[in-house]
């Protein structure tokens, strides 16, 4: 068990690491996730519901809101509490 506990650990510190070092790339793939729905949002206030460019782009914001919400669930170690990650949190209308 104790040595189960020091591989828990490592394992914990080498995730944080990696996470670390990609850090830049989810914040960048982050904000380019919110753009893009904020302009879908924007363009969408704009149309008609009866338009099928309006259905693609309902759809397009749903993919977005379920990748949004994949990036903002860390994952959770065995032990210790989870690595908190910045997140916008996404109400659907």
């Amino acid at each position: 068990q104790e040595h189960q506990d020091q591989i828990d650990h490592l394992r914990a510190v080498h995730l944080e690491a990696i996470q670390e070092r990609y850090l830049k790339s989810y914040e960048h793939k982050l904000a380019d996730l919110t753009d893009e729905l904020d302009r879908i949002d924007a363009e969408l206030k704009l149309r008609e519901f009866e338009c099928v460019s309006t259905e693609f782009l309902l759809y397009r914001k749903t993919c977005l809101q379920t990748r949004l919400e994949k990036l903002a669930v860390s994952p959770r170690h065995s032990k210790g509490p989870p690595i908190l990650r910045p997140s916008r949190k996404v109400i659907q209308k």
